[in-house]
């Protein structure tokens, strides 16, 4: 008799809710349905971000993401320094011990320091990313040889050579403030980690490395609130195994190291269009430099919303401020493109566009219905203190239905009824691990 009446449960169900192919209820793959999400990026933090771009993405409506250097930042706690043994002993042992794979971090962590944030004049050629340059070229021993010529005009120089605080350059023009961020992050803009002082992580002793991301975060966290300190992208793009190594387990959000399983992700490195891939989710990276075709840049857009992809822009410099700086008048073109297809493109930060990712990759949809209502549970095993971004679901109604309420705890609101073919169905968005979802039917 139980199993009569089980089978004539769902014989009902089947007729109230004609599925044609497609669950009862699914999370879409990007908010509100769209069919493909940018994400804007800014690295450095150079003022005509601010200047310029920033109020040319307002007046458009687009959040983006600014990975930024603290320590540039007036009112900062931490500045670069060098964290490990005091120079003088490190100088002293160069005399008796070569440079080597064993000591080649600790040292260039040093010369880093005096060469680039005390402007020793003795090691003034040292270039940290010059030399991780020479060691992505495999060129180990001209790399172990200059930190040898450098620690020798050190000892030659009989100068007595110690840690000192530094205090952050003074501004310019147009200076980036605490006041000025908390502003942008009011807007709905996200600050981001970029480090304190820029360095390349990968020629970094482990002591330096989490110098540069922890307290850079300490800073982010006292000034901006722990939102604002959950998203990092290590200075040149880097994608260093050993960095990663102890990034990873820091930050939820990390560009250029992705190691969810369900994303793929193109560095801007790599030349074309995103390939078929084999993963639910395709993160596709691209570089505009001071000469990018806008009709390139434009054919981006084009290609994200055609292969359905996570297009993340890498922006530097504005109006001959920063790396590769584009005219200003160049943003304003792009950032009209981009609206223009907001219909079928969700501009997202970086940090909201991975947690939907994450989220709708985790989540579980748990679903009952009769004739009256349709009541849903989703819910997911991602920390809730982080991952809060509601989902966009779209669930099967009853054909006879014209108009639905949702309610979600105190939450209600009404819901058009929308149809596919045969299908009636309902879009909406809904947070995970909250109140349970009632769809019914509007009298």
């Amino acid at each position: 008799m139980k199993k009569i009446i089980f089978i004539a449960v769902i014989l009902s169900l089947a007729i109230l809710f004609p599925v044609a192919g497609f669950s009862q209820t699914r999370i879409l793959k990007w908010q509100d349905g769209k069919e493909g999400c940018v994400t804007l990026t800014y690295d450095d933090g150079s003022a005509n971000q601010f200047r310029f771009a920033v109020p040319l993405m307002n007046e458009r409506g687009l959040p983006a993401t600014f990975f930024i250097n603290t320590g540039d930042i007036p009112g900062a706690k931490y500045q670069p320094t060098f964290v490990g043994r005091p120079i003088r002993e490190i100088i002293r042992e160069s005399e008796t011990v070569l440079t080597d794979k064993n000591n080649f971090f600790e040292r260039c962590s040093a010369l880093r320091y005096l060469a680039q944030v005390r402007n020793v004049p003795e090691v003034k050629e040292f270039s940290d990313a010059a030399v991780g340059e020479m060691i992505e070229q495999g060129k180990q021993e001209e790399a172990l040889a200059l930190a040898d010529k450098l620690f020798l005009r050190l000892r030659e120089s009989g100068k007595e050579y110690k840690v000192e605080t530094m205090a952050p350059a003074a501004g310019k023009g147009f200076e980036l403030t605490w006041e000025r961020l908390r502003v942008l992050a009011g807007q709905g803009h996200e600050i981001a980690n970029h480090t304190i002082s820029h360095p390349y992580l990968p020629l970094l002793d482990q002591a330096n490395i989490l110098y540069e991301v922890e307290k850079c975060r300490e800073d982010l966290l006292t000034h901006l609130g722990p939102k604002h300190t959950r998203s990092i992208e290590c200075p040149y793009g880097i994608e260093d195994a050993r960095v990663l190594a102890l990034v990873n387990p820091e930050f939820p959000f990390v560009r250029n190291g992705i190691t969810d399983k369900f994303i793929k992700e193109i560095l801007r490195g790599d030349p074309g269009e995103p390939p078929a891939a084999d993963k639910e989710y395709v993160q596709w990276q691209r570089g505009p430099l001071a000469n990018t075709p806008i009709k390139e840049m434009e054919e981006w857009i084009d290609t994200t919303i055609k292969k359905n992809v996570w297009l993340l822009l890498v922006f530097h410099g504005v109006e001959g401020i920063g790396w590769e700086a584009r005219p200003k008048e160049s943003f304003a073109v792009y950032f009209d493109y981009i609206k223009a297809h907001k219909a079928q493109l969700w501009t997202a930060t970086f940090q909201d566009a991975f947690k939907y990712v994450r989220e709708r990759m985790n989540a579980k949809v748990e679903f009952t219905a009769d004739s009256a209502s349709v009541t849903i549970h989703l819910s997911h095993g991602l920390d809730p203190r982080i991952y809060d971004l509601p989902l966009t679901l779209k669930t099967v109604v009853p054909a006879a239905w014209k108009t639905a309420d949702l309610q979600q705890g105190a939450k209600k609101i009404k819901l058009p009824v929308q149809r596919q073919g045969e299908v009636a169905f309902v879009q909406y968005r809904a947070l995970p691990n909250a109140a349970k979802i009632i769809i019914s039917k509007k009298e």
